[in-house]
């Protein structure tokens, strides 16, 4: 039970800071970006993943787009709605 416990700690600090470097690596994108690639707005910044990753998309910076949450918000509804990828939105 010990082993198999340390086993499971181990993986889940691993995860952990992966999912830190990870997200230090997409922070430092939007702050070089600076501004949302559709309107220009410099609030609420988000990486916007081109191949969502459940289709295999990775955090590659060709496969990101900075958009602020309002456009990122307008183009995951559109993508719903439509049931496609709409990428005319972003410039």
């Amino acid at each position: 039970m010990e082993i198999t416990q340390s086993i499971t700690d181990r993986y889940a600090n691993y995860k952990k800071e992966q999912n830190m470097r990870k997200d230090s690596w997409l922070k430092s994108i939007r702050d070089i970006v600076g501004e949302c690639e559709s309107c220009g707005s410099t609030e609420d910044l988000t990486c916007h993943h081109i191949k969502k990753r459940s289709e295999g998309g990775n955090d590659n910076p060709f496969n990101l787009a900075i958009l602020c949450m309002d456009c990122h918000d307008i183009l995951n509804f559109a993508e719903t709605a439509k049931g496609e990828r709409i990428f005319s939105l972003v410039s």
